[in-house]
């Protein structure tokens, strides 16, 4: 968008037509839900993480063999 504006302003080119303006916002939707996505992908397994440790017994070898 910062891109079409630019161009726009400071080359006086003229607004993209419907089916450019279409496909920028399909762009921009496509890399919210992306990174929406992988915000949540990366959240998951952390709190997953802990829960497990939280549950599991501790694995040292203190007692000898």
């Amino acid at each position: 968008m910062f891109t079409v504006i630019g161009k726009v302003a400071f080359l006086s080119a003229p607004l993209p037509g419907g089916w450019a303006i279409i496909g920028l916002f399909m762009i921009i939707i496509g890399i919210l839900l992306h990174s929406y996505g992988m915000k949540k992908i990366h959240e998951q397994p952390a709190a997953s993480l802990l829960a497990s440790k939280e549950k599991e017994p501790s694995l040292s070898c203190a007692g000898g063999n």
